[in-house]
């Protein structure tokens, strides 16, 4: 039930309900995803999560961050290596009441999911 009430809100949701900090804190949170993301992507974590993937790449349909353009994967590929580059220098941002980093893992689903989708 909560799962469909959070649905049904989010589907809802226009940009104009926002509250201005919440704005504020979006963009911010997602300007620093992307300087993670590719600042990260040169990281050797970022390059063996590559070479390990690479046997099961897909069709090519989003971006890696930090490589010029140059490089596109399928969604799933692309949205877990924009993630790993994200945090692999563990400066993304943080949630501090819950310690988590919400940005990395939900942006590079975000931009994977929205190339892939056109």
């Amino acid at each position: 039930m909560a799962t469909r009430r959070l649905a049904t809100w989010s589907h809802n949701l226009q940009y104009s309900d926002l509250p201005e900090d919440v704005v504020r804190a979006a963009i911010r949170s997602f300007y620093n995803w992307v300087g993670c993301t590719i600042a990260g992507s040169q990281h050797e974590a970022s390059k063996i999560a590559h070479q390990t993937l690479s046997p099961f790449f897909g069709p090519p349909t989003a971006s890696l961050l930090g490589h010029h353009g140059a490089s596109r994967l399928d969604a799933q590929h692309a949205a877990l290596i924009n993630g790993i580059a994200s945090h692999v220098h563990d400066y993304d941002d943080t949630h501090l009441d819950t310690i988590i980093h919400p940005t990395g893992p939900v942006a590079s689903a975000l931009l994977a999911a929205a190339e892939w989708r056109g």
